[in-house]
């Protein structure tokens, strides 16, 4: 009986997002009247859809934080506003107001709900991103180079066990001389297998 519940809920749930996201996309809402916040904190940013994809330190103050209200209900609502980080077109995604709940994703402005979400924006394969940051550095530090992160960035590997997350940064103690680390990670259980540079100019 608790199986049935759980699963009539769950139902319920989705068909509940799937109606708020359409509200969004029929543009029965208004961005003007919203609240304004600030809530992506580097932990936060890499478990937001599409916004986990975005460098934070170089896009922290150019993706907008909406607090918007749709039947009677808060939305967080986060875009991209500098070409510097989208390339001139808006991406972003619409969350619960407990930021637990991703209703909708941006792609070039337009609105998409969840069977038109691209696989590689679902934050859930970014949730590595911090570790893979923090093992880059440490590697790098055997060398005795002083590494400072700029970004990361994923590669997905379909039908494979382990996928590439590429930290970039600069070497503070070789001039701010650019490089990267290629971390191949299991997204899963975040367990790494191997860390090398693969881009390093001295």
């Amino acid at each position: 009986m608790k199986t049935l519940i759980s699963v009539f809920l769950f139902t319920m749930a989705l068909n509940a997002n799937s109606s708020v996201c359409k509200t969004f996309q029929e543009g029965d809402f208004d961005y003007a009247n919203h609240t304004a916040g600030d809530v992506l904190t580097k932990e936060v940013w890499k478990s937001i859809d599409v916004v986990a994809s975005f460098p934070f330190k170089e896009c922290h103050d150019a993706i907008s934080q909406s607090l918007i209200k749709v039947d009677g209900q808060n939305y967080w609502v986060f875009r991209s506003t500098e070409d510097h980080c989208d390339g001139g077109n808006t991406y972003g995604s619409i969350y619960s107001e407990d930021l637990k709940t991703p209703i909708a994703h941006i792609y070039d402005s337009d609105i998409y709900c969840e069977e038109d979400w691209r696989e590689d924006e679902r934050a859930v394969h970014h949730r590595c991103d911090i570790e893979a940051e923090k093992l880059a550095q440490d590697k790098m530090k055997e060398f005795g180079f002083d590494f400072e992160v700029n970004s990361s960035s994923l590669e997905l590997r379909s039908g494979y066990s382990y996928s590439f997350i590429f930290v970039e940064g600069k070497i503070k103690n070789k001039g701010d001389k650019l490089s990267t680390i290629k971390v191949l990670a299991n997204l899963k259980s975040c367990q790494f297998a191997t860390v090398s540079i693969s881009d390093l100019t001295l």
